[in-house]
Order: C-alpha cells, then structure tokens, then sequence
C-alpha cells in the first residue's frame, strides 16, 4: 500500500436507538440532511454541516432532527432522496413509500401502493430533473417505474428465469445478479446477455455503476469484472479480496467493505491503495461525492485527505506513479491551487531527472513551468560563470549536479534532455515542439539566458545547427558569456558567427580568413567556401581586402568569390575583379570564361584577354579546345593580333580558324593542306567556318579547297590530290554548286569515278528548276490577282452629288480634280497630303503591281 488517500472521521459516534436490537440497516445523505432506516422500521433524520477543524481538514457535525416509525418490525432495505420532489423514497419489508423529505410524512396517494419488492435502485442517468426513473425486482420481475410530483408511472416490465438478488440500472440497460449468473437485460427490448455465472456457495452479489452504461460486479475468483451494456469489458479486471460485501465508486477509486476494514483500490492500476480498519461495517455508500460507511450504530464518513498532502507524501516515498494519477484526477480551479500542483510536477520532473527518466523529466518539467535556470544550474559546463541565480528554497530536488545522474536505457544524454527541453519552452524549433507544450509560453527575463545556453549546447553537439540559430532575429543572447564560451574554447568559428549577428562583419571576415590562412584552427570550420559565400553578399571593399588570402589557399573556390557576389554585374566591379586577379592567372581566366563564355560579354578586352591566355596555356588540350570554339564564336576578337601571337605556336589549326574568320579561306587551307598535310583537318576547318556563312559562301568554300585538290603547288601530290578531290566531290556532292564544279573539271576526266556526286548535282538542279517554276506560277498568280484587284478599283464609275465635298477643306468638286482613296473617301487633289493613308480613317493603302 501507498500513503494514506482517506481519513476516516465519525458524523454520529452513537446512534440512539430505542432498543438494543436495533441496528442500522440503510443511508442516505442528500442536501445536508442524514437519512438512516433501522432493522426494526424506524427512519432517523439528522442535519449535518461540514466544518473545517483546527488543523485545516474537513469533518461533517450532526444534530438528530426527528425519527418516524415506518413499519412493523420490518427493515428498511432502501432509501432515496429526491429534492427536486421534496421526496424520499423509502422500501420497508417489501413496500415502497414515499414520504416528505422534510415531515417523513407520507405522500398523498402514495403510501404502500408497491408490494413485494426485493431491490430496488434510482436511475442516476435520467436526464429529467422533475422526475424519478426507479426499477424494482420482483421476485423474478424487472419493473420500471417513473414518479413525479403527481404520480407514479409503470414504465415498462420485464420477466427473468430466476429470482433476482440484486440489480443496478443505467438508462434503458439494467445489470442484474440471480442466484446463478449475472445477466445485462434491455429494459426497452427486452434483450437479455448472459455475463458469467456466479461461483456455488457465494454470498458476493455486488453490483456498482461505474459510469454510464458500465457495471463493476463481482466475478469469479474474487475479480472485479467490468462490463459494459453491449456486455463486454474495456478494462482488464481487479483483484479483490475474498470476504468484500460492499463496493462503490468514486474516481478515481473503487471502495470495497469487509467485516473489518475498508479498503481502497485504484481504478487505473487496480492496486490498493489503502486500508483502513472499520471492523462491523454493515453499509457503505457515495453520496454526492461523500462517502458515508456505517456500523451497527455509528455512522463515519470517509473524507478524502486533502491532494496537497497526499502528493506530498507520496513524494516523499519518491512514488511517480501515484503522484501523476493524483494529479491527473484533479479538476482545480484556484490560482492558489494551481501554484500548488505545478510545485508537485516540478518536484516529480526532478526526481524522474534523478533516477534518468530524462523523457518523462521532460515533459514534467515543461508542464510545471519550472524556471529553466533551476535545471541549467545542475550544468556547471553550461552556465554562466556570472550566473547570480540562487536555487528555490526549499529546494525542489536533491541532484548535486548533472554528473550524478544516469540515464536509463534507451533514454537522451543529459545534455540533449537539456537542449530538448530549452527547445520546447522556447519553441524555437517548432518541428520538436509536442502537443503537452504547445501552450508553454516562456518568460520573457529568462529569454537570454534560454537562447544562450541552447546556443552552447549547439557548439558542443550540433554544430552544423548553430549558424541557422544564430540567424534567427528572435533569439536572445547574453553575447558577453558566449564570446567568453567559445574562446575558451578555442571555436573561432563561431566566435566570427557571433560577430555577424552582432553585425560586425569585418571583425568575422577577419577571423574566417585567419582560419584559411591557417593562422588558427577549428574543427568546425567549414571551409573556403563558407567564407566566399559570406563575402558574396557584403560590401565590395571587404571583398578586395580579404579576397588575395582565399586566393593563396585555393584560386578555384576563390574565382567564385568574383563571379557569384551580389555587385558582379557591374562593370566597376568587373574591372577591379580583373585587375586584382593578375597576381591570380589560373583565377583570372576561369573569371575570364565565365565573363566570356557563359555571361556574353560583350566587351573585345575580355575576349581578347581571355584568348591571350590560353595561347599561353596552349600546350593543354582543354585550353586548346576553348580557344577554337572562342575564336569561332566571338565576334569581338583583334584577328590579326592574335593571329601575330600565335606565330611560334603548334596551335596552326587556330590560326587557320583566324584566317577563315576573316574570309582569308585560300590562305587557311594552303596552311592546312599544303603546309600541314592534314587533310582531315582542313576538312574540319571548313565544317566549322561554314557554320556561320550563308549557303552561297559555304558553296564558295568547299570549292575554293576542291580547286586546290584540282590545281596542287607541287605535282609530286597530283595523284593523291585527285584521289581527295574525287573522294571529296562524292562524300560531300550536297555542299557544292553542282555547275561550277563540273565547269572546272578537266575536259578528260572520267565522269563514271564522280557518278555519285553527279547525281547529286543532278538531283539538286531539277530540285532547283522545280521550286523556280514553282516560284514563278505564284508570282504570276499574284501579279495577275494584284492588276485584277487594281482594275477593279480604278475602273469603277465615282458619282458626284452636288452636296458632296472635300472632307480636307470642307468646300464642295464643282469645276476641280478629285481624287478617291479606295474606301470612297474624295479630296480636291490638291488637298491630298498622303497618297496611302487615308485622312479620315486613318487606314493605310499599298497596293504593287
């Protein structure tokens, strides 16, 4: 058992009966007014006041009012108050009465009118409060009746099997125990469920409503059985112990009497709870939320001990369990109260911190609202040196320091619970923020502190998160004890990420550059291109004053630092970029090809530059490659400078290209050809030059290289000459002007050795004589079409009225030209301004013919 939930406390320590015989036998306690029926047939009032004592808690003071005789030596098996009736009803040796809650009178029109009743129970479910819903059992009889102010009502009724021994009703759904089983029977259907039957030789017919449509009722083996009106269960059973008589409910306790005690068990675990000695109980009942217990002659009532002590004393025995099912059945409404509940909640986050149930700590903790600074002083790693915060007294825990504590299996380090728990009262990361803590507002005083000791754990445990902290514009820091944080620890890095929130970018560029410099070191420094990125977006000077150390350290990141930064599209800027990267060649022309290459410019310097440069770097076949498609492609290169610059050089194919680009095609393809003997090359050569030029120029070249197959310098290469030529006409007949080729062969050629490009030649020219005639059928056409339309216009007769007039000058044709715009429109000639646009409309005329 657990500390104590209950204290029992007398109302009436002696009940005055008229003959020793007589003993309690039914209670009922309603609006302040006590209501006992004896064995013998006597109904006693009594007045009760609840009153708090000297030591705070609650006890219930009685005064004896009056006593009624109801029946003749008959017991009073019930009563039930009705205050909305002014009623009690009363059953006594079988009969049912109802009588004047005040007088204990009898109702008119009431008095015995219902006979042979064995149990009878109150509908506690029904929803009209001007009336009563009863059920009584009939030896085998279910019957349900209703009573209000003017009568009572038989509702329905319904036959058993067996004689019925007791019975519990929730709306239409009544429980009931025979002498053999339990049954659920349907009041309005009649639908009976058999439960379980009850063990032989039991004298155990306990019924008890648990809530609506839900029955506790003694099971076999002594279990406490739920079931629910479908006749099923949702929770597991209790165990009870075997000489109970009595049970009742009161969350979240279920309340059980036995010849000598009684004894507590929790809804929720089914454990008990308590004991408390009561021997010769006889009665045992809720009422209203009062739990009255009564023995031969006395009646007690069984009064909760207020939370407040009862958590503390379960705190004190470090019980968690116990205290959070305390606190889970409170419905508190004070603010005094409240203050009190999160003190409990904190103490149980800090002893669950103790024991390493960091999770439920957590969550605890967060829901008490304790002061953050109550757990960051447990880290002497983790808070200010400066820090004056003193601990609440009396203390609310017992830790020395987080060291002591040792997490359990599967739980957060300690330094994660703590990040965890700064994230959730602060809800700066609202993807960890869980449902418990959403409504958790942080102090504004203890922001700072908050803000700046999640910035520490970020740079011991998750570095790569401290930088989008940083930037957030709702964080707080104490940057005095940060700084002195992270140079203690030598995290220059973040010492320059503090600098920049605090908006001090040179004082953080300085310490970046430092660190590619490799003056210092951290093992958080992202790298080169962390501080390029940086640099990308603040002002121009810094970029000057600090690009030549992230040059030294790497001239491919640092080249970026110049094409990505937010002023690179400025010609100012530009400039400058170029100027300082000549210490920088292999910077200077990848910033060259960007400028060139993929952002167009349009400047001949950068072309040229850029050309220069990878003239020098010749020899590397990449450069080479760039260099031809530059030349090919610029049209803002110095040709004949460059082509001076490469004279010395292997690179003949880029100096042919530069001959081709200023139509100096012979002279590139002697070059190729008669110089080289790279025939491939030449052919190359034209594919490429003859990618910019209209057909009749590709034509011209093609032709200009097969006359120098035709026509070799040195005859020693007629022969292999007229092999390329003839092997040129025929791969590439398409790309030649068939008649000018054949014009230019000699007269005693073999035509059969160039059949293939002549029927190309042939199939191109009836291409050509078809589309000309075609062509030339549209014209006509249209010509034809146009003299129509233009007879037709000039021809057609103009009537002129003598009302008509000039719409220039307003005065009327007699005796003048006229002229007509084709939309009818007639001006003196002299008025006409512009023969094809029409002064009126404004509608533009042009014809051709």
């Amino acid at each position: 058992m657990n500390g104590a939930l209950y204290n029992l406390k007398y109302v009436i320590p002696k009940v005055d009966f008229d003959s020793a015989a007589s003993k309690i036998e039914s209670v009922e306690f309603k609006v302040g007014i006590l209501y006992l029926g004896s064995t013998d047939g006597y109904l006693l009032q009594y007045g009760v006041e609840e009153r708090q004592n000297e030591e705070g808690n609650s006890v219930l003071l009685s005064n004896f009012i009056q006593k009624k005789y109801v029946g003749e030596k008959s017991k009073i098996s019930f009563l039930s108050a009705v205050p909305a009736l002014n009623t009690i009803i009363v059953v006594c040796g079988g009969n049912l009465s109802l009588l004047d809650m005040s007088t204990l009178e009898p109702k008119p029109g009431f008095h015995n009118k219902l006979k042979g009743i064995s149990c009878c129970v109150v509908d506690s479910m029904a929803e009209d409060h001007f009336s009563v819903r009863i059920c009584v059992s009939k030896k085998k009889q279910v019957v349900l009746y209703s009573i209000d102010e003017e009568k009572m009502s038989l509702v329905r009724s319904r036959e058993l099997n067996e004689p019925i021994v007791n019975l519990s009703i929730s709306g239409d759904t009544v429980c009931v125990a025979t002498h053999s089983r339990y049954l659920i029977l349907n009041v309005k259907t009649g639908g009976v469920i058999d439960l379980f039957p009850i063990e032989e030789h039991s004298t155990s017919y306990m019924i008890t409503q648990i809530q609506n449509q839900e029955f506790l009722v003694a099971g076999p083996g002594n279990l406490g059985m739920f079931v629910t009106g479908e006749g099923t269960s949702q929770r597991p059973p209790i165990q009870l112990t075997a000489n109970l008589y009595r049970i009742i409910f009161s969350s979240p306790y279920i309340i059980g009497l036995s010849p000598e005690s009684v004894l507590v068990y929790s809804l929720q675990d089914g454990k008990v709870k308590q004991g408390i000695s009561y021997p010769g109980g006889r009665t045992l009942g809720v009422f209203d939320g009062t739990i009255l217990v009564s023995g031969s002659s006395q009646i007690s009532a069984i009064l909760p001990i207020p939370w407040q002590a009862q958590a503390e004393n379960l705190l004190r025995q470090e019980n968690v369990s116990d205290v959070l099912e305390l606190l889970k059945s409170l419905h508190i409404s004070s603010d005094e109260a409240k203050l009190k509940e999160r003190s409990i909640r904190q103490k149980v986050g800090f002893i669950c911190l103790s024991k390493g149930d960091l999770t439920q700590a957590r969550k605890l903790l967060t829901e008490g609202h304790v002061d953050p600074r109550e757990i960051i002083t447990l880290y002497p790693d983790i808070r200010s040196p400066n820090s004056r915060y003193i601990p609440i007294s009396p203390p609310l825990h017992n830790i020395p320091d987080i060291s002591s504590v040792r997490p359990e299996a599967g739980e957060p380090d300690v330094h994660q619970f703590l990040l965890q728990y700064l994230l959730d009262i602060s809800q700066l990361d609202q993807e960890s923020v869980t449902e418990s803590v959403a409504g958790v507002q942080l102090d504004p005083d203890h922001e700072e502190i908050v803000h700046t000791c999640i910035a520490k754990l970020y740079a011991l445990y998750y570095p790569e998160k401290l930088d989008n902290f940083l930037k957030q514009d709702t964080v707080l820091l104490n940057t005095e004890d940060l700084a002195d944080f992270f140079q203690n620890r030598d995290f220059m890095h973040f010492q320059a990420l503090l600098h920049e929130k605090l908006n001090e970018s040179k004082e953080a560029i300085s310490i970046w550059t430092g660190l590619v410099s490799g003056q210092s070191v951290d093992p958080f420094f992202p790298g080169v291109q962390f501080v390029i990125r940086r640099l990308c977006v603040l002002d121009a000077q810094l970029c000057w004053s600090h690009c030549d150390v992230i040059l030294e350290a790497n001239q491919e990141l640092g080249v970026e630092l110049f094409i990505k930064h937010q002023l690179s599209a400025q010609d100012d800027f530009i400039d400058t970029a170029l100027d300082t990267l000549r210490k920088f060649p292999k910077a200077r022309r990848i910033y060259l090809e960007h400028l060139v290459l993929n952002k167009k410019s349009q400047v001949e310097q950068h072309h040229n530059l850029l050309a220069l440069m990878l003239i020098e770097d010749y020899k590397n076949s990449d450069s080479s490659n760039k260099l031809r498609t530059l030349i090919l492609s610029s049209n803002h290169l110095n040709m004949l400078f460059l082509l001076d610059k490469l004279r010395g050089t292997s690179l003949h194919y880029e100096s042919a290209i530069l001959l081709g680009r200023m139509a100096r095609y012979s002279e590139a393809l002697h070059l190729l050809i008669n110089q080289l003997g790279d025939h491939d090359l030449a052919l190359s050569f034209c594919d490429d030059i003859a990618s910019r030029l209209e057909r009749k120029e590709k034509e011209d070249l093609m032709y200009q290289l097969l006359s120098i197959y035709l026509n070799p310098s040195d005859q020693a290469n007629k022969q292999q000459y007229l092999v390329k030529a003839i092997d040129l006409m025929n791969s590439r007949a398409g790309e030649f002007n068939g008649s000018q080729v054949l014009n230019s062969l000699p007269a005693n050629w073999n035509i059969a050795s160039i059949l293939p490009a002549i029927k190309v030649f042939i199939r191109q020219s009836n291409q050509e004589h078809r589309s000309t005639q075609i062509s030339k059928a549209l014209h006509k056409g249209n010509n034809v079409n146009l003299k129509s339309e233009y007879l037709a216009i000039t021809s057609e007769p103009i009537h002129i009225l003598p009302n008509h007039y000039c719409i220039s000058c307003k005065k009327g044709f007699a005796g003048t030209r006229v002229s007509r715009y084709p939309n009818g429109v007639m001006l003196h000639e002299q008025c006409v301004i512009n023969k094809k646009i029409c002064p009126l409309t404004g509608q533009i005329f042009e014809l051709s013919v």
